[in-house]
């Protein structure tokens, strides 16, 4: 369909007049990109001829060229001979479309290995609206150059104040620069409160079954992990006020939502309860809230009960996607020099286009059709492996991208584990979370580790087959 008559003056004027400081030839560039943005055309709409063009508006019809394949390259329109210039409007994101498809993430799974070990959730929202982002960034050359330099301390104000903005909004916290630290990922900001926060052999509490993660970074600040017994409401009061007078512990780091392995979640009076007990003894909590977004209950977080004593962790590699890596340290004000100078010591800064990336997604909301979307596929997922796990114990949540699968009394990891490996099914063992004594029989998996659902559907349907006849298979 051809541009309306009523339109076709308005886009001739925004060639003519768009951007005086660029080469003619990307004002065409430009004017088209403008006019998609403000609905001017649409997707499907036929752009006039080059000719025509050049005529209407007296450029040479060589310039007209070069700007109509300027905007192809750019992915705003589609030239053939046969249908002439044709628009592509806008994708489902709300970002003018790019026609350069991304490639599915199922196009590089290997169809004979199922990987259950890893988090690899990739929406194609995400995917689009990271290319969306980085193309609009790459149309501003300013802001692409000083993206791509060493940060003064001070990052893109804007891109800040999105993350400020947001996550204020989803806690129901009142924020600002002084409290929320950005951060090289959730991982770094673990580790930098780690470093800063306590001091080499200290002794610090956290779950009896925890992510690995933990583990490592608490290696790394030379401090003792001491494993406090949760349950299904989390990790229990009184086992942490036992903690802190045997073990005279510093500080302790919980998961409140979908903790890891074992997806519990704390309820609001265990989060008011732990607050109490680490309020009254002055011990500091790092509140790891990583997979928050994704569970979408209104339980306030312990930082709203134990405001100047807690740390609040959160990113967006696990609710978004693992690519792009920033992570926020929600803290009091006061510590707020001291965690960021622990950011330069470890990473320097976050990287600013990683920044500027998420924090455009936030600001246009497209963070949050993402986490909605990826929500949708955990759900999905969930249920398939509850109806396919049916008759055998597993702890999962709605939209937690890892479960526990528990094994019978006569079935051990390890033995389950090499049989898996055998059938090229990869999954972790209690082993591996498990801190001090505590001993746990069961094994955890990873919803998002594979693509395709045949390919998810099939592992856990071996899964299921080694649960049911063990004593026979393995």
């Amino acid at each position: 369909m051809n541009i309306k008559a009523s339109n076709m003056d308005g886009w001739f004027a925004a060639v003519i007049g768009s951007l005086d400081t660029k080469p003619l030839y990307s004002r065409i560039f430009v004017a088209i990109d403008q006019a998609i943005r403000e609905g001017m055309v649409q997707a499907g709409d036929v752009l006039p001829t080059q000719r025509e063009l050049a005529q209407r508006i007296g450029w040479p019809l060589s310039t007209v060229t070069r700007g109509y394949q300027d905007a192809v390259s750019r992915g705003l329109i589609r030239t053939d001979r046969r249908n002439g210039s044709t628009v592509l409007g806008k994708d489902e994101t709300g970002h003018v479309r790019r026609d350069a498809p991304l490639v599915p993430p199922s196009f590089f799974e290997q169809s004979d290995v199922y990987d259950l070990t890893k988090q690899a959730l990739i929406s194609p929202l995400y995917a689009e609206s990271v290319k969306h982002a980085l193309a609009t960034l790459s149309d501003n050359p300013a802001a692409l150059f000083n993206n791509l330099r060493y940060s003064s301390g001070q990052l893109d104000v804007n891109a800040r104040k999105s993350f400020i903005e947001f996550f204020a909004a989803h806690y129901q916290l009142s924020l600002d620069a002084q409290n929320l630290i950005l951060t090289s990922g959730a991982q770094n900001a673990l580790v930098c409160a780690l470093l800063s926060l306590f001091s080499p052999g200290d002794n610090i509490g956290c779950e009896h079954f925890t992510y690995r993660g933990l583990q490592y970074a608490a290696r790394i600040a030379r401090l003792n992990l001491i494993p406090i017994e949760m349950d299904e409401r989390g990790i229990k009061p009184d086992r942490l006020q036992a903690a802190i007078v045997a073990h005279s512990i510093k500080g302790v780091v919980c998961v409140p939502n979908y903790q890891n392995p074992t997806a519990t979640t704390m309820s609001e009076e265990r989060r008011r309860e732990v607050a109490s007990v680490a309020a009254r003894h002055r011990i500091l909590v790092i509140e790891d809230d990583v997979y928050g977004l994704l569970a979408g209950n209104k339980i306030a977080p312990i930082f709203s009960h134990y405001p100047e004593g807690t740390f609040l962790i959160n990113g967006v590699s696990k609710a978004l996607g693992p690519g792009l890596r920033v992570g926020v340290i929600i803290c009091p004000a006061k510590f707020d020099i001291q965690l960021s100078t622990a950011v330069r010591a470890t990473t320097w800064m976050p990287s600013q286009v990683d920044v500027s990336v998420i924090g455009s997604m936030l600001a246009n909301r497209s963070a949050s059709r993402i986490i909605e979307q990826n929500k949708k596929i955990l759900n999905h997922r969930t249920s398939r492996l509850v109806e396919l796990l049916k008759g055998h114990r597993v702890s999962f949540g709605v939209c937690c991208p890892h479960a526990v699968v528990h094994l019978p009394p006569t079935l051990r990891p390890a033995l389950l584990i090499d049989w898996l490996q055998a059938e090229r099914i990869h999954v972790e063992g209690a082993d591996l979370f498990t801190i001090g004594e505590h001993s746990g029989n069961f094994i955890r998996i990873n919803l998002t580790g594979v693509f395709k659902d045949e390919n998810f559907n099939y592992a856990i349907g071996r899964i299921a087959t080694a649960l049911t006849a063990h004593a026979d298979l393995l």
